[in-house]
């Protein structure tokens, strides 16, 4: 095998090892989603996930935020879920002082439906996001693409065609809904 044909090979099996994740609100609720390669959905709370590095620091991180969410509620009276805000807070104290960081935070509460992205930058609030290689390609895709009334399926689709923009081909996707409370 030629050594520029063996470089190509290896850089497609190290781009393959990164994960894209994206994030849109939708008229019922809010999708997050990621490639299945070195990222996971955490489950921080009813209602609250987060999409983070499935080893290492986040690893660690998310899970601890998990329990530290789940000691506040058994220690609350009349306890009707965390708040993102909350999630958020232990979040952004997690992560203050570390320089790799790309977490996409998503859920419902009493307050509505949030989407944010967590970097060393520090946090947005947004509609849509997305974070990891290619992420570029992605926002600038879902800035021409999204609406505000997209239905569960618009959202969906939305969501796999960002992910198969920004990676060149279609990988396979991980997607986590949380639908709006009636």
């Amino acid at each position: 095998m030629s050594a520029s044909k063996n470089n190509q090979n290896l850089n497609q099996l190290a781009s393959g090892n990164d994960s894209i994740m994206v994030g849109i609100l939708f008229n019922d609720g809010v999708i997050i989603a990621i490639t299945m390669t070195s990222h996971l959905i955490f489950y921080l709370d009813d209602r609250i996930y987060c999409c983070g590095r499935s080893t290492g620091y986040d690893h660690d991180s998310l899970v601890e935020v998990a329990t530290e969410l789940e000691e506040i509620s058994s220690h609350t009276v009349g306890y009707k879920g965390a708040l993102v805000a909350q999630a958020l807070e232990l979040l952004t104290k997690k992560y203050e002082n570390l320089q790799d960081c790309e977490l996409l935070l998503a859920g419902e509460d009493v307050c509505g439906l949030h989407l944010f992205t967590v970097t060393s930058d520090g946090y947005t609030g947004a509609c849509f996001a997305a974070l990891g290689p290619g992420a570029d390609v992605a926002n600038d895709y879902l800035a021409n693409n999204w609406k505000k009334d997209m239905s569960l399926q618009e959202a969906e689709s939305l969501v796999r065609r960002t992910i198969a923009k920004s990676r060149g081909y279609k990988a396979k996707v991980d997607l986590c809904i949380v639908f709006k409370s009636h």
